[in-house]
């Protein structure tokens, strides 16, 4: 932070470059921001100079690989206050938690999707299976444009704060941060094109009396299925007589065989620099977003419809994201379902009645003018980044940026360790310490996670011990602080596998075991740990993965170190087999390659 505790020096990260629609809303944010006197700096994948696209930017765009090596440059030569994340997909969330670990800055989340209907939608997969897979197996197939499905939420979770384009999305926010809905905001260019009319409709082929449709944007696997119905309506109103033109911009991926039905009547743009998307729309009778309300469409807001609706021509939309806003036949044509045969129905009313038509693109632009400008929307922003200053939650230690093991194994020890022996404890797979309240050095533990022990006669927790009850470092089960007592645990001599054999006695919520004094017995402790490894995963459904472990006369003792990474990486793996999934022993090994402070 600043000197005076506020929020100057922002770095945004886009997980797109100024060849996509995000890219410009990051850009148009940024810019309101550094003309209210911050400093911005955004960072895009792929090329930065494509920001010629949108402007000329009077403060830095950058690219990821500089970001990731720290040339992020303000003016006042600190670093970032803030990382603003745009997305949590994969590519964001990689560079934006590599950044937030080493500047130990508080980050913003954005969602601009609904993206666990986005990757479901890509994978043709249940994403509540894909949860269930190990996360190494997901790190194979989980693209940089998506999100993981672990460490997505994940990453949200850690978030000090989250923006969205629509209030649906508030849904998928962490609960206790503050958030603000930032409404996507129309590009000014669209009030006033450079080109005229007839001019464009002439090199595009299209007569005085044809009836011009245009979309602008990208087809993917999501919005697949609206597309296909508007490609469908079309090719309907054109055998019924209708003489429709359908101008079409972005690319097509995948394809659809029915955009082909339209034959002469197709025109298809590509893609286009965003400076001639105002005369485009300037020459449309009517614009359409094909949209029918489900998990995809309303969390999002398409980036398109501001300037639809400023272009001042009549906007056809489902009920669903920004249609919920507007009115039926005064702002815009809302389709309750956005089918075919609404799609048909609200091309030919507007060809029917054009004093309609033109009466809805007026009141659209209205609307636009009053609802969708990107100074209203970086209020929320402004506003947004003064509550993450103001707020408790700080910026996240690196270890907790990143997913649990598996099985969480904690070392049962008398004093809060060092950390230099924390360090290596978790090198070797130790998720975190327990250790009685006597042994807390007095100062807040933010470095690893810790949970207190009650043993003996002590039945009750020290005042002074209290507050790091809510530390965000102290280990929970279920949400809740996690205070030890003696019949919680089993007694942690060396276990046998007989004992492992029995069920847990009344009262005793997770097992343990303890490193022998002699070395000798160190292959029984290791394949005891084994073995309670896979019970612990084989139960991990209806009981929290803890294991607790006794290192004996010392946390930084190799014999103990090698045992314990051994058999945990051993049991993780034995288990993923016995699933079918075989995982890689150095892909287990990185998951209990722990990260300290």
């Amino acid at each position: 932070m600043s000197s005076s505790g506020a929020i100057r020096n922002i770095l945004l990260i886009s997980h797109c470059d100024f060849t996509g629609s995000s890219a410009l809303h990051v850009y148009k944010i940024a810019t309101e921001l550094h003309s209210r006197g911050l400093s911005p700096v955004i960072a895009v994948p792929g090329d930065p100079e494509t920001v010629e696209y949108v402007g000329r930017p009077p403060f830095p765009v950058i690219s990821y690989r500089n970001a990731r090596v720290g040339r992020v440059h303000f003016p006042d030569g600190r670093g970032p206050d803030l990382v603003h994340a745009f997305t949590p997909r994969e590519r964001v969330r990689k560079l934006a938690t590599r950044i937030v670990a080493r500047s130990r800055c508080p980050h913003v989340v954005h969602l601009e999707d609904n993206d666990r209907a986005v990757l479901s939608a890509e994978l043709e997969s249940n994403i509540e299976e894909l949860e269930q897979l190990p996360t190494p197996v997901l790190d194979r197939f989980i693209g940089g444009a998506q999100m993981h499905p672990l460490r997505g939420p994940h990453f949200l979770e850690q978030a000090a704060g989250v923006s969205v384009v629509i209030d649906r999305l508030l849904e998928l926010a962490p609960t206790g941060v503050p958030t603000a809905i930032v409404r996507p905001g129309f590009d000014e260019s669209v009030l006033s094109p450079d080109r005229p009319r007839d001019e464009v409709r002439a090199e595009l082929g299209i007569r005085s009396n044809d009836c011009a449709v245009v979309y602008t944007g990208t087809i993917h696997p999501a919005n697949l299925p609206d597309m296909r119905r508007l490609y469908v309506a079309l090719a309907a109103l054109r055998r019924d007589g209708h003489p429709i033109v359908f101008v079409k911009t972005g690319w097509n991926a995948p394809d659809a065989p029915e955009l082909r039905q339209l034959g002469e009547a197709l025109r298809t743009l590509g893609w286009l620099p965003r400076a001639s998307l105002p005369s485009l729309l300037a020459a449309a009778d009517v614009l359409v977003q094909p949209d029918m309300p489900g998990p995809f469409n309303d969390y999002r807001f398409p980036a398109k419809l501001p300037d639809f609706l400023a272009s001042g021509k009549p906007v056809i939309l489902g009920r669903t994201n920004l249609g919920v806003s507007l009115e039926d036949g005064r702002n815009a044509l809302v389709l309750e379902n956005g089918t075919a045969e609404e799609i048909y129905g609200a091309v030919a009313l507007l060809r029917e009645k054009p004093e309609l038509a033109r009466e809805i693109g007026e009141r659209g632009r209205e609307f636009a003018l009053r609802e969708l400008r990107w100074s209203t929307s970086v209020d929320g922003v402004e506003t947004l980044y003064g509550e993450v200053a103001a707020s408790s939650r700080g910026a996240p230690r690196a270890w907790a940026l990143e997913l649990d093991p598996p099985v969480r194994a904690i070392a049962l020890v008398p004093e809060q360790p060092d950390i230099a022996e924390a360090r290596a404890a978790r090198r070797a797979g130790i998720y975190g310490f327990c250790f009685p309240p006597g042994g807390w050095s007095g100062e807040p533990i933010r470095d690893f996670p810790f949970c207190f022990r009650i043993t003996g006669s002590d039945d009750e927790m020290p005042e002074s011990t209290l507050s790091q009850l809510s530390s965000s470092a102290y280990i929970t089960v279920s949400g809740e602080p996690l205070v030890l007592r003696d019949p919680l645990v089993e007694p942690p001599e060396v276990a046998s596998l007989q004992q492992l054999a029995a069920p847990l006695p009344d009262h005793v919520w997770f097992r343990s075991v303890a490193f022998p004094e002699s070395r000798t017995d160190a292959s029984v402790y290791e394949l005891v740990l084994r073995k309670l490894v896979l019970q612990t995963l084989g139960r991990a459904s209806a009981q929290e993965p803890l294991i607790f472990v006794d290192p004996g006369d010392g946390l930084s003792r190799n014999a103990w170190l090698q045992a314990t990474r051994t058999a945990l990486r051993d049991g993780i793996r034995e288990f993923y087999l016995s699933r079918g999934l075989d995982v890689r022993e150095r892909l287990v090994e990185d998951m209990l390659r722990l990260a300290s402070g």
